[in-house]
């Protein structure tokens, strides 16, 4: 598998649908990607890590409740 921040959205998507990684795994890896580039980058005015991982959670919450 791809380093979870390497992954394209598609192909995120499927390895979230088919259980191979979960959306806060994935999320993670976004984060710790934008935290190793936004100095260089300065692509984000706003982040807000916490926010965005309580959001992926909750996402993962109702994929395992069989909810898309």
């Amino acid at each position: 598998m791809k380093e979870r921040f390497c992954m394209g959205a598609l192909e995120a998507r499927a390895d979230i649908l088919a259980g191979r990684i979960s959306v806060t795994e994935y999320i993670r890896g976004c984060l710790e990607r934008i935290s190793l580039r936004e100095s260089e980058v300065g692509a984000w005015a706003h982040i807000n890590p916490d926010y965005v991982l309580k959001e992926a959670q909750k996402r993962d919450i109702s994929l395992k409740a069989g909810k898309s």
